[in-house]
């Protein structure tokens, strides 16, 4: 299993759910550099993965808006050697790591640059057709750190407003 396909598993398995959370707030991460709009009083967790490369430490931030819809932000920072002069091979491969592990079937991935400061990244839209829920994120590498910003519920819930502000609300070190 590779670093990205461990890093998704890890992230779906940590986290109990909560309460229904309605009203959806800014949220700032010293620590990991980020402001977001999510619903609730997000839960932290932090994790250490093993990888091909070494241990990785993943952060994420979840809100869970009902029991089958949640968002989170997961970041953790990549060894540079990973990703140096191949940050776009590293984001399509983030990208086929999600959707393995998931076990799901790609249904988009266009390339997007984010924030003032243009960082590369995807904006991916995965079918869970076992779970009948889609997963969307937006994946963006700020230097060598690797952010999955993500929805995941029905497909009216990933297509909808709530979840289109949460991802256009995802700044990174601005």
């Amino acid at each position: 299993m590779n670093m990205r396909s461990l890093i998704v598993a890890a992230t779906l398995v940590l986290f109990p759910v909560a309460g229904h959370a309605d009203e959806w707030k800014s949220y700032s991460s010293k620590d990991g550099g980020f402001s977001v709009l999510m619903p609730g009083k997000p839960q932290e967790q932090t994790q250490e993965v093993k990888t091909p490369d070494g241990k990785l430490i993943l952060h994420t931030l979840v809100s869970v808006v009902a029991l089958d819809r949640f968002v989170y932000v997961s970041y953790s920072d990549v060894p540079a050697k990973a990703i140096e002069g191949k940050q776009d091979a590293f984001l399509d491969s983030t990208v086929k790591g999600n959707v393995s592990s998931l076990k799901g079937k790609l249904v988009t991935a266009k390339k997007i640059e984010v924030g003032k400061g243009k960082r590369p990244g995807r904006d991916v839209l995965i079918d869970l057709p076992d779970k009948k829920q889609r997963h969307r994120s937006r994946i963006v590498l700020s230097g060598n750190r690797l952010f999955q910003v993500v929805a995941l519920g029905s497909e009216e819930f990933v297509k909808s407003k709530d979840v289109e502000q949460y991802l256009d609300s995802f700044k990174v070190g601005e």
